[in-house]
């Protein structure tokens, strides 16, 4: 009798332990893509880095390896990682794989997470959140509910928009600003301080001037063009907290910069922060296609 209850005892927690196990996360975007057509669920593809990016790693131990994300995946989702290691070599088609779905997906920074439905189109995009494992479900649970985003989605971090080609390196943070276009400030506080007087939003430019072709590129559609600036010129408090490689800032701006990209979870370049006059956050964004017209609706969007 002893026997047949140890037995029985064993055999209960061998199917707990099997009904527990954490969804696998694929490698191959064929097969997933294929799973998530047939069962009807969403394909979530992590853009990782996993052996060298932080951020990659915090959203792993905070969110992918709790059991309220388990189970949700478990029941509403395929699970696929496109990962970009330093210190170990993938296969060279699962490699190529990857940088297709990168350039495809238009992933400039790590961790980006990308939804796709069953035929491959695109849901959302996001990033690194704040909260754990719970509020991470919530959050992924509000994208699915909303319209497809575009290439870039606000708020999460690092889903934003930051600079090209994962395989190149972790999104840049800070490191380095210098002057570009005139009206752009430079001084946080001052910032600030106009943004409060004037009761405009106060636009914050996370970028890399001399580097970063997807912050060259924003600048040359967007920030130089007169539907930018006459927007601008009625609503926005402009500052630029630059990066730069090619030359070499005043220490305090170097360390103000750091510290307000630490401050607001800067991963990735470009960044455009929005903040009231009071220092609250009112959304995040980064490069957009479309030119200024189409960016200036963007922003009205984010600040209402």
């Amino acid at each position: 009798m002893k026997k047949t209850a140890l037995f029985t005892a064993a055999v209960l927690f061998a199917i707990s332990t099997a009904c527990s196990k954490s969804p696998d996360w694929s490698e191959n975007f064929d097969q997933s893509l294929a799973l998530a057509g047939s069962s009807g669920k969403v394909l979530l593809i992590n853009f990782t880095g996993s052996d060298w990016c932080s951020w990659c790693m915090k959203l792993d131990r905070e969110v992918f390896s709790q059991k309220a994300f388990q189970d949700y995946a478990s029941s509403d989702l395929v699970l696929m990682k496109a990962d970009f290691p330093k210190m170990k070599k993938l296969p060279e088609n699962v490699r190529l794989q990857n940088q297709a779905l990168a350039d495809r997906f238009g992933v400039q920074g790590f961790p980006t997470l990308v939804l796709l439905n069953g035929r491959g189109e695109k849901i959302a995009q996001t990033g690194y959140q704040e909260g754990g494992a719970e509020a991470y479900v919530l959050h992924l649970k509000s994208l699915l509910t909303q319209p497809a985003a575009g290439p870039n989605v606000p708020e999460p971090k690092t889903a934003e928009p930051q600079a090209p080609k994962p395989k190149v390196s972790e999104p840049q943070a800070p490191k380095a600003p210098g002057p570009k276009v005139s009206g752009w400030i430079q001084n946080y506080d001052q910032a600030l301080a106009e943004a409060k007087k004037t009761g405009k939003t106060l636009l914050i430019d996370f970028t890399g001037s001399d580097w970063c072709p997807w912050c060259v590129k924003l600048n040359e559609e967007v920030f130089s063009q007169k539907a930018f600036k006459d927007f601008a010129d009625a609503n926005l408090v402009l500052m630029i907290a630059d990066f730069p490689r090619s030359k070499k800032l005043p220490e305090s701006l170097q360390l103000q910069n750091q510290t307000l990209a630490e401050r607001f979870g800067v991963q990735g370049l470009p960044t455009i922060l929005l903040l009231r006059g009071d220092g609250t956050k009112i959304g995040q964004t980064g490069y957009q296609p479309g030119g200024a017209e189409a960016y200036v609706r963007h922003l009205k969007e984010l600040i209402r």
